[in-house]
């Protein structure tokens, strides 16, 4: 796996998952649940985000525990490990990779999304009827779509970028799609993936990548 549970703390905070803590019989379950989630959904972003045929040369890059194999291709240990750059604008623009370390937490817009799915599937499971708020003398029920709709939109932030500022205009005509950077706007410095790609194209020039829509707290 490219991440483990150890991503899903804080703001990504799982139930369940931690060991040693509290001696309850279900501690174990969803952490198996949850790694079950992180290998089925880590590969499809990474396929939409490469292309099936670029996802398997860059997958060949990991040991099976999940470390990088250093005679690796460049280009894919600067996907994972983050690269700090000048653009053809001339901006210094740091990509932050794959995944990172900020102080004790671990960071991966795969987390965010397989922590969007993992929450939208199971939301149910934890409280019923949705999430469940302890109280002094009782537990109240809360809906977990603002939950759910934050943790997609920071994968949507990491992944293609906030709004069009963020990347080319992409359009489709019948079927053709085609990309318009006269209309981008790149300023911001700590860049999404998708930018990360788009203007290191040339060594990417294998990758066909998805994009997907952004959600709200009323889930649509």
């Amino acid at each position: 796996m490219i991440i483990d549970k150890s991503y899903f703390k804080g703001n990504l905070n799982v139930p369940n998952v931690q060991e040693n803590l509290v001696p309850l019989g279900d501690r174990q379950g969803n952490q198996v649940n949850l790694d079950e989630y992180i290998v089925r959904y880590e590969k499809e972003v990474m396929v939409n985000a490469l292309g099936y045929s670029a996802w398997k040369s860059f997958i060949q890059v990991f040991n099976p525990d999940g470390t990088l194999i250093p005679a690796s291709e460049q280009r894919w240990l600067d996907l994972v490990g983050g690269k700090e750059y000048t653009n053809g604008s001339g901006t210094l623009v740091k990509w932050e990779g794959l995944r990172y370390t900020l102080g004790t937490f671990k960071y991966s817009l795969i987390a965010d999304y397989v922590f969007a799915i993992f929450l939208n599937d199971t939301s149910r499971t934890f409280a019923g009827n949705g999430m469940v708020k302890e109280q002094s003398k009782t537990a109240e029920t809360h809906s977990s779509i603002p939950r759910i709709a934050e943790a997609w939109n920071g994968f949507i932030e990491k992944y293609q970028g906030e709004g069009f500022d963020e990347y080319p205009r992409i359009s489709n005509k019948n079927g053709l799609y085609s990309v318009d950077y006269s209309l981008s706007n790149f300023n911001n410095t700590e860049i999404s993936l998708y930018r990360f790609l788009a203007e290191n194209e040339s060594v990417y020039s294998d990758v066909v990548f998805k994009f997907y829509e952004s959600a709200n707290s009323f889930g649509i």
